[in-house]
Order: C-alpha cells, then sequence, then structure tokens
C-alpha cells in the first residue's frame, strides 16, 4: 500500500473482449481515447455479453475474477474512474462490487463516469449499488445530477455539459438541406420516424442508421447506415433532430422522457458534425443548445419544419457558426477533460 511519499497513479478501466481490443460503443471509446492522452493508465477488464441465460451464468465468475485481480494492483491514493454501468449484463455486473469496496478499503478514490441509468428506463437497477461507493460521480447534465441526489444520496458530482465526440474535421458544404435523423431506426426505439411521411409528405428528411423498416413510406429518404465514425464525413442537413419515442407532438414513452435526463450521443454527433441542432423543449439538452446558440428548441415536430422554413439565412448562419465552435471543443475531448479536472479537485 502507498505511504503519503509514493506517486498517486490514475487509472481508468478498459473494457475489452478477450483481452483483445475490439470496437464498441463510441461513446465509452472516446471516453478511452481522452484519458489515454492525458497520461490516465487503463486496468483491462473483458465485456461479457452473450447469446443468452447460460452465458449469462458463466459471466458472473468472469467479472468477479477480472476485477479481483485489479485490487492488489491499486493503492492508498490512487485514482480509478470506471465507466457506468460496467459494460456486461445489469445484474451480472454486482460481481464486481466486492473488489470495487475492498479498493476503497484500501484508500483507492472512485470517480464514475455516468453514460446510463437504467432506473430512469427499465424496472431493473443497479445505481443504488454502484453511486454510493463513488467519491465523485460525473453526470450529464442538471437534470440527471438532480435526479441521483434526490434517488440515491451522493454528495459530489460534477456535470460532463455533453459527450465529445472525436472526430476529424468535418467538410464544408455549400449546400445543406432537410433533416437529419441519425442513430437506432429500430420501430420500437424509433416509432415516430414511422409517422414522418404521413405528416410531412413534402419534407426532406435524411434518415441514417440500423434496423431500418425498408417497406415503410419513409424509404425514400433512407441514405443507410454507417460506422459512427464516419458519420460526421456523410451528414448534409440543414439540422440534426434530437428526438426520441412514439410520437411527433412530443418525446413520450420511456425512450422519449430518457431525454430529460440525459445527454444524448446523437446530439454530439450532430455537432461534431458542425451541424445545427433541433431539440425537444423539455430535454435537459435544450438548455445546452438555446445556451451555446446552436439550433432550435421545440415542442413538436410540425414546429420544428415550420420554424427551420422560416428561418432568414442570417439566423441560420449565426447557428452554424456557432455549430462549428462547439464541432472544435468536441473532437478535441474539451468536456470530459474539463470535468475530470474538475473531478479532481473534489477527491
Amino acid at each position: 500500500m502507498n505511504n503519503g511519499a509514493c506517486i498517486v497513479t490514475k487509472y481508468f478501466i478498459q473494457e475489452i473482449n478477450d483481452f483483445e481490443q475490439h470496437a464498441g460503443t463510441k461513446a465509452r471509446e472516446d471516453v478511452v481515447s481522452i484519458l489515454t492522452s492525458i497520461g490516465w493508465q487503463p486496468l483491462q477488464v473483458r465485456k461479457r455479453f452473450g447469446g443468452g441465460m447460460v452465458d449469462k451464468f458463466k459471466a458472473i465468475p468472469d467479472v468477479y475474477w477480472d476485477w479481483h485481480k485489479l485490487v492488489s494492483k491499486l493503492h492508498s491514493g490512487d485514482v480509478l474512474l470506471i465507466q457506468f454501468p460496467i459494460n456486461t449484463y445489469l445484474g451480472v455486473s454486482k460481481a464486481a462490487l466486492p473488489s470495487i469496496r475492498a479498493m476503497k478499503k484500501h484508500g483507492v478514490k472512485i470517480i464514475l463516469l455516468i453514460h446510463d441509468l437504467d432506473s430512469l428506463r427499465n424496472e431493473r437497477e443497479v445505481e443504488s449499488a454502484f453511486l454510493p461507493l463513488a467519491d465523485v460521480s460525473i453526470s450529464h447534465n442538471s437534470g440527471m445530477t438532480t435526479y441521483i441526489k434526490d434517488n440515491y444520496h451522493v454528495d459530489n458530482v460534477v456535470e460532463l455539459g455533453v459527450f465529445d465526440y472525436l472526430a476529424a474535421e468535418p467538410p464544408e458544404h455549400s449546400e445543406r438541406a432537410g433533416i437529419d435523423v441519425a442513430g437506432n431506426l429500430e420501430p420500437t426505439k424509433s416509432s415516430y420516424v414511422y409517422k414522418l411521411h404521413a405528416a410531412f409528405p413534402n419534407a426532406a428528411f435524411n434518415l441514417y442508421g440500423p434496423n431500418f423498416v425498408k417497406q415503410s413510406d419513409e424509404s425514400k429518404w433512407y441514405g443507410g447506415s454507417f460506422p459512427p465514425g464516419d458519420l460526421t464525413n456523410i451528414l448534409t442537413g440543414k439540422f440534426g433532430l434530437v428526438w426520441d419515442g412514439d410520437s411527433i407532438d412530443t418525446c413520450s414513452g420511456k425512450t422519449g422522457t430518457y431525454l430529460r435526463y440525459n445527454n444524448p450521443h446523437k446530439l454530439s454527433l450532430y455537432l461534431a458534425a458542425a451541424e445545427p441542432v433541433i431539440i425537444w423543449r423539455e430535454a435537459a439538452e435544450a438548455a445546452f443548445v438555446e445556451a451555446n446558440g446552436v439550433g432550435l428548441t421545440v415542442s413538436d415536430l410540425h414546429e420544428a419544419v415550420s420554424r427551420m422554413q422560416s428561418l432568414s439565412s442570417e439566423e441560420y448562419e449565426r447557428m452554424l457558426e456557432s455549430a462549428k465552435s462547439i464541432s472544435n471543443l468536441l473532437r478535441s475531448g474539451h468536456y470530459l477533460r474539463e470535468a475530470i479536472a474538475t473531478a479532481e479537485t473534489l477527491l
């Protein structure tokens, strides 16, 4: 165990497949890249997802022992950042808890970077077991901060503001047209997408993402599915749409109302592409959009189409320039680096 004269080491959990690096979600991969760039050291554990109940049971000892092996590598005063939730089955993630508790007992400081809160979308949750163990939590925004403070009695919370999105500088587009919709287009998640043609037959939407129903009337707008890192070069809409749920009149259902608390990664995608956004007025990130002048906040998609069509060229150019400025910050990892620096002052 370290004493006061020893150097404190900053570590982060790097989740991989069978101890070989493979592509995961872009948000998590970007966190790894940003932390590495500022000198944090990786500690590897395996991601464990598979095909059913048998694999779930097999994952329990794997998760337990992967995390158990880390305990002896960390010493008093060291800092460990964990991306939450742990990248495995929700219930299985609890197998890491004994090791995290042992680390804390040995004087290790824990930073929990929140990606999702399952308690807001599902009946099951593990937040009550993990959040109280964090010395500092990094939440998405003020709405999420209020929620976790009220429900999990945590004190030290830093707000990210918006997720970074590492990417090359996007190309300049002389002509932008329509509204981009990027993301998982599976009907049970984004059923509002399949109401767009009936409501706006003469509008122009640009749909990108997996699980699209090509037999739908919206197929004339479908542009394909691309890796997240390529999309910043592909998006050419006037605005990117941050919307979710089953209605064009409001963001409803569990996925829609989740926007009241989370930082949607598609917001970061559009802004990294230097594209202004349209976002639900009641979304948590509507405040970010308004404060930075990077788009429109609307109550429904009828208002979105109407306001986009009536926007003056001068108003749009101001939003476009603001989006370019935010793009530079997102693509450099600015927001996470700032949140990490603030979190360290609270340890």
